[in-house]
């Protein structure tokens, strides 16, 4: 039975939120980026992008390290942030293209990580946690929740509309075409009505922050004490969460339009499409090549639960004979409709093509991680992700109690 708990959370004041929050994901250029880091000094994209603005520091170097440190003392400190004095849970809504997405956000045990009852579906990389290691141990502050999805539960909807008709919202925002609320959970017996439909739960399944958690089972199995066994989590059921597809763009193959079209023919029918290239349904893919749009059809034998499969097994490894999707730089993943439109105009270029995905359902994730199985990289984009510096844990730093 997974398991939540209260905490005493640091977060900016409401007058505070757009110099203090952000979200690396807003942001389609890097240059963007640096212009907002350069106005805002105090925002905890900082932490992770400051090698953006210094590019004298190595993301990975001492110096970097150094800075970082100097930056997180001086945002525990500041004025424009507040450390709850009681412990507490919180419900926190986010709008996509005016939609509400509601869930619960609190700390989570990384002992229910170990034990399997919070499940993943992704690899990770020994040098991405090193990196993060360093990082919660220099700065003591875990700024961004992880994700995790639930099946859907009455009860919890019930307890997120009582709480939002009857409580006022500690921070109400809209940033970058999103709007925010969150309302804080200080109540012991409400905490406890939460906590018991979360154990009501075989499993929490995470969807975003697979690293991390990664990272902090590591650092637990090193201190083995209390105030690095926990991690703060926003909790969404199945029907809040939006799933998208990563697509695959691939450059340099040596490849040509038509020699790629005779390659896939065994495998698809191939028909060319005009207007929506979204593809419509599961084992459909939608290939963007030299100004051409084609809509693929699956027809092998070779059975695939999973679209990102059939991708990576018959188009990478097979026609492209690219093992590693995560290493090989021939290939970039465009998230959903992000960037889609410039991707678009590279697959004009000579020997470039875009595969567009139909999205994985959330049945078929908690199916691959009940088995003990991992998907492809770059699978799902799953949202609403946490606003990073909204709702922060100062890790390493409280001593829980449980």
């Amino acid at each position: 039975m997974p398991k939540i708990f209260p905490f005493k959370a640091i977060r900016p004041k409401q007058d505070f939120v757009d110099e203090i929050t952000g979200n690396s994901s807003d942001f389609s250029r890097t240059a963007d980026l640096v212009k907002f880091l350069e106005q805002r000094p105090e925002n905890v994209l900082h932490l992770t992008k400051m090698h953006l603005i210094h590019p004298e520091y190595g993301q990975r170097s001492p110096e970097y390290f150094k800075h970082v440190e100097q930056f997180a003392s001086s945002l525990h400190s500041s004025d424009k942030v507040i450390e709850e004095e009681k412990e507490a849970l919180f419900v926190y809504r986010q709008y996509i293209n005016g939609i509400p997405h509601t869930g619960l956000l609190g700390l989570v045990d990384v002992l229910d990580y170990q034990n399997n009852t919070i499940k993943r579906h992704e690899h990770t990389r020994t040098e991405r946690e090193k990196f993060i290691a360093e990082l919660f141990n220099r700065t003591q502050i875990f700024a961004q929740p992880v994700l995790m999805g639930h099946k859907h539960h009455k009860g919890l909807s019930s307890l997120f509309k009582s709480i939002i008709a009857e409580l006022t919202p500690i921070l109400d925002f809209e940033n970058s075409g999103r709007k925010h609320q969150v309302w804080r959970i200080d109540d012991s017996k409400l905490i406890t009505e939460f906590q018991e439909v979360i154990r009501s739960k075989e499993a929490l399944y995470l969807m975003d922050g697979h690293h991390r958690v990664s990272t902090i089972s590591r650092l637990y199995n090193k201190n083995k004490d209390e105030a690095h066994r926990y991690l703060p989590a926003f909790l969404l059921d199945d029907e809040q969460l939006q799933i998208d597809p990563f697509h695959r763009l691939i450059e340099g193959g040596g490849i040509g339009e038509i020699e790629l079209l005779n390659a896939l023919e065994p495998y698809f029918e191939i028909r060319k499409m005009v207007g929506d290239m979204h593809p419509p349904r599961m084992k459909t893919f939608c290939l963007v090549t030299n100004g051409e749009m084609y809509e693929l059809y699956y027809k092998g034998e070779r059975d695939f639960e999973l679209d990102v499969n059939l991708i990576e097994e018959v188009v990478l490894k097979e026609i492209f004979h690219i093992k590693d999707s995560r290493e090989d730089q021939r290939i970039s993943f465009i998230r959903g409709d992000e960037g889609l439109e410039e991707a678009i105009d590279v697959s004009k270029r000579e020997n470039a093509h875009l595969f567009l995905l139909y999205p994985c359902k959330f049945e078929q994730i908690c199916a691959v991680s009940d088995r003990g199985e991992v998907m492809p990289p770059k699978s799902t984009s799953v949202e609403p992700k946490g606003r990073m510096g909204l709702i922060m844990y100062p890790y390493g730093k409280q001593e829980q109690n449980r």
